[in-house]
């Protein structure tokens, strides 16, 4: 199996983007996408010769490395599992079971793809926000009149970033969109003071409460 999807891999980008392992029950590879190369879609040319899937615990913190660790990290959390197509409902159940004994709230069942634009959103577009914004001048001066919402909002900004871009580069057709949506808004917002309209900002910040309250 490695030799296979390394060799197809070998032909095309003349570079090994796959690391593998052995386990009991065969082999375990890990890798990421690289430059002109997309590794989920180029791994489904051979996804005959897999058997499981893989999947994306919705839980974490801003602070990375295994000593920011907590038990309860996982506590009610959600977790995402992708599997292939056409899989085996006993090896999906099998999971699911598995996942929810370790403390996770709900496990959703997506294709990658899904999985990929529903991150951008959810998680990325979250972390590029917080980044920027702590950019503010006012950030500097914000000591002593700052409270909840502003740490709720930077808290993501505490970002490695290296990790950061690697993962948005592999995922920057979602998150592009995502990012070009939020400035539209803003920018709604913006106009709307800028010519003294106070309808129309009540307005879009109705609808913005009630966006919220559909999503929850």
């Amino acid at each position: 199996l490695a030799g296979i999807i390394a060799g197809r891999i070998r032909e095309k980008y003349y570079k090994p983007v796959l690391v593998f392992t052995r386990a009991e029950d065969g082999l375990k590879a890990s890798g990421r996408s690289i430059e002109s190369y997309n590794m989920f879609e180029e791994l489904l040319k051979c996804r005959e010769l897999f058997t499981k899937f893989g999947g994306h615990p919705m839980a974490g913190t801003q602070f990375s490395g295994f000593e920011n660790s907590k038990e309860t990290m996982f506590h009610n959390a959600p977790f995402v599992l992708t599997p292939k197509e056409n899989e085996d409902i006993l090896i999906l159940a099998n999971a699911r079971e598995v996942i929810m004994q370790l403390g996770f709230g709900r496990v959703s069942v997506m294709t990658p793809q899904k999985h990929d634009k529903l991150i951008a959103f959810t998680s990325q577009l979250a972390h590029v926000v917080s980044n920027a914004f702590v950019k503010s001048p006012s950030a500097l001066e914000r000591k002593g009149i700052s409270a909840g919402s502003y740490k709720d909002l930077t808290r993501v900004a505490y970002l490695n970033e290296h990790m950061w871009t690697e993962l948005f580069m592999e995922n920057k057709e979602n998150l592009i969109f995502e990012i070009d949506n939020i400035i539209n808004e803003l920018s709604r917002y913006s106009e709307a003071m800028k010519n003294d309209d106070s309808d129309t900002l009540c307005r879009l910040l109705k609808e913005g409460r009630e966006a919220k309250e559909r999503a929850d």
